[in-house]
């Protein structure tokens, strides 16, 4: 992906209250979706205030935000400016968007067809590169072990290139919404509850091979049936729990 189409994804223009909990979203969300990997260079102060259509010290103080909570780096001199560090987003960065959703049960069963029309739109655009993207999500957690946080980055990377690979903008932002939803709600799930590694893998490299196959009916039954499985592992008690500790007052 070229870096002028990655920044046009990443950052729109901020409109409303809640501007400096904006920005801090809209970076932590470049990061947590792969747009921005470890390592990478994001624009300048100047170039973020002006694509959010935001001051610079607003800007400058989400990346103050960031830095503290260890997501940004800031590095100093010549070939400096501000650097990812951390693919992990702290749950209270998370939490400064305002939670829509009630309980889990309408977070995933809105997911499903988002997530399906993305995959359908992959099968026709996709690159190898994003195959690539893809695969290396897999490698990612096929190495995770017990390390929850690489495990959960491969998952979220799996979706987030499949999302990319679709080049639906709209799509793709209903897509990085409803996960920070979901993340919000998985707070108290343990990782036992969260999936089977095993069953979760083979969905994966099964959505691959069907992207890969750019049969549209074939990528459309891969990924119900992954959806499908995790909605299943969501407790029949998130149905009507109204999440209250999740919603800012």
């Amino acid at each position: 992906m070229d870096e002028v189409r990655r920044d046009e994804m990443a950052f729109q223009p901020i409109e409303g209250p809640r501007v400096s909990d904006e920005v801090v979203d809209q970076l932590s969300h470049a990061v947590h979706t792969g747009l921005y990997e470890v390592g990478a260079r994001l624009p300048r102060i100047d170039e973020l205030a002006a694509a959010m259509q935001v001051s610079r010290p607003t800007v400058s103080e989400a990346v103050r935000v960031l830095t503290r909570a260890g997501v940004l780096r800031v590095k100093r001199g010549a070939g400096g400016g501000i650097v990812v560090a951390s693919s992990v987003i702290p749950l209270d960065i998370l939490k400064r968007s305002r939670a829509i959703a009630r309980n889990l049960r309408e977070v995933v069963e809105a997911r499903r067809p988002v997530e399906v029309a993305l995959a359908r739109l992959a099968a026709v655009r996709a690159t190898e590169r994003d195959y690539e993207g893809l695969r290396e999500a897999i490698r990612l957690q096929e190495a995770a072990g017990e390390d929850l946080g690489q495990w959960s980055f491969g998952n979220f990377k799996f979706h987030y290139t499949i999302g990319r690979a679709a080049g639906s903008r709209l799509l793709f932002h209903f897509q990085t919404e409803l996960t920070k939803e979901l993340a919000m709600f998985l707070e108290d799930w343990t990782p036992r509850d969260r999936e089977n590694p095993e069953m979760t893998l083979a969905e994966h490299k099964n959505i691959l091979a069907a992207l890969q196959s750019r049969d549209v009916h074939r990528v459309t039954a891969a990924m119900e049936d992954h959806l499908l499985e995790v909605e299943a592992l969501v407790p029949t008690s998130s149905a009507s729990a109204d999440a209250e500790t999740t919603t800012p007052a």
